[in-house]
């Protein structure tokens, strides 16, 4: 599913999962990394690489899928490690990453799958859009993230909208689909990106 084009984007991002699974899992190990401020729904962290904001999907909300039937929740792991993030690297001019992780949920890998990873941003101001994902295994964890020239993009919806949603598909066939609050984010974004603008 990994395509050419997000092919060379998953080494970079790999520092935002680490950071990301080290703040949310155990402090201790990463010990420069301070949790900044909250912005209603939404908290920012900063550390000596990297400033993000990040949030967690309402999972009461999240809808299970298999065969096209609602079914009962699938084990996902500890809930700390369902995030939805956009971070940047510290800089004259940072750039949004957006990244996505379901937890202890490894994601499928067919190709007949691949369009069913997608990120869907809705709004009273704002018509409902939606992003083809792309999806990688690591660490036992599923993680999607959108092509780079649509993260800017991405990151302009969703300070207008009320909800992002994020749909993705397991090793087992089950669709999940979790919706996250945007109520916060234009703050958070805006403290993340400016603790990480360089001079």
């Amino acid at each position: 599913m990994c395509n050419e084009h997000w092919k060379d984007y998953f080494d970079m991002k790999f520092l935002l999962q680490v950071v990301t699974c080290s703040i949310l899992a155990s402090p201790a190990i990463a010990e420069d990394v301070k949790r900044f401020s909250q912005h209603g729904d939404w908290e920012v962290f900063v550390d000596s690489e990297l400033c993000w904001a990040s949030t967690f999907p309402a999972l009461d909300r999240s809808v299970y899928k298999r065969g096209g039937k609602i079914i009962d929740t699938p084990n996902r792991g500890d809930e700390k490690y369902i995030a939805f993030t956009v971070a940047f690297q510290k800089g004259k001019s940072p750039r949004p990453e957006v990244a996505y992780s379901a937890g202890k949920f490894e994601f499928s890998t067919k190709s007949a799958n691949a369009n069913l990873f997608r990120l869907v941003v809705k709004g009273s101001n704002i018509k409902d859009k939606s992003f083809v994902l792309a999806a990688v295994n690591q660490s036992d964890m599923g993680w999607a993230y959108p092509v780079i020239e649509q993260e800017p993009e991405i990151v302009d919806l969703l300070k207008k909208g009320a909800n992002a949603t994020v749909t993705v598909v397991s090793t087992r066939g089950t669709v999940i689909s979790d919706t996250m609050s945007l109520i916060g984010i234009t703050a958070a974004v805006n403290e993340a990106q400016r603790e990480c603008t360089t001079k």
